[in-house]
């Protein structure tokens, strides 16, 4: 049976329409079968008093650490608060905040920021966590310097060394290096001697750098000074000659 060019095209765009319909029909079918989607309200957090009840050794490591007063901290409130107190640096610096209406669940990173809102349990200690608030400037660029670096490529991750043994201070302990430097000679006691005299001689170069600067930047603007003077003079010598020449000029017309 003939069909006319229009009838084909009406009955592809038909075709093509059942198809989308189907998939988007299966795609619902599986969302609702297979995903749930967790909420993450400020009213679901619990606050880390309630984690103490039962994690009490976990909570004391964690309370007097930077993480824990990263709100509190002097130097961040007083930059905060220099700037106007900007509301998206409290997503790195409280828990459970919430963009949209500008609050948050607690000050400092609690422990519902690794292991989510509630009771839930779970922890979080891929290196991306930790990249989303250690980055850029206002992170030091820890992230990307861990990116770069032997570590990651050697498929250690952040918490192997900052939560090691599940300590919760997040600060590094040298038996956490140990676990994989335990034949070669980076942590000799000679060589640490070593490394620690090249950091002072470092530091101490740094400061002689700096006076250094700070002599020259004073002898240029004492240079300045001069030569500013200098300029006047010249400037005032030459208009006295031309006003004498003038003077001199016109007394010899009135002799002539």
């Amino acid at each position: 049976m003939f069909m006319s060019a229009r009838t084909k095209r009406n009955r592809m765009r038909f075709m093509v329409s059942a198809c989308l319909i189907a998939i988007s029909l299966s795609g619902i079918l599986l969302l609702g079968a297979n995903f749930t989607v967790i909420a993450q309200s400020i009213d679901e957090y619990v606050g880390s008093e309630t984690c103490k009840e039962c994690h009490e050794v976990e909570y004391e490591q964690w309370k007097d650490s930077p993480m824990a007063n990263a709100f509190a901290n002097e130097a961040f409130q007083s930059e905060w608060q220099s700037q106007g107190s900007p509301s998206e640096c409290l997503e790195c610096h409280t828990t459970g905040f919430d963009a949209a209406s500008g609050k948050y669940a607690s000050e400092g990173v609690t422990c519902e920021a690794c292991h989510e809102a509630g009771l839930t349990m779970t922890v979080n200690t891929s290196p991306e966590l930790c990249g989303g608030c250690h980055t850029g400037s206002e992170g030091e660029h820890r992230y990307e310097g861990f990116l770069n670096g032997t570590h990651a490529s050697s498929g250690v991750k952040c918490s192997d060394c900052h939560l090691y043994e599940k300590s919760h201070t997040f600060e590094i302990e040298s038996k956490a290096c140990a676990v994989c430097h335990t034949e070669d000679d980076i942590h000799d006691r000679r060589m640490i001697l070593t490394l620690q005299g090249e950091k002072l001689e470092a530091a101490d170069k740094h400061q002689e750098i700096l006076a250094d600067l700070e002599e020259l930047q004073e002898g240029l603007e004492e240079d300045k000074g001069k030569a500013t003077l200098i300029t006047y003079v010249a400037y005032g010598g030459g208009a006295l000659i031309v006003l004498v020449a003038v003077i001199v000029a016109v007394y010899y017309y009135k002799i002539k």
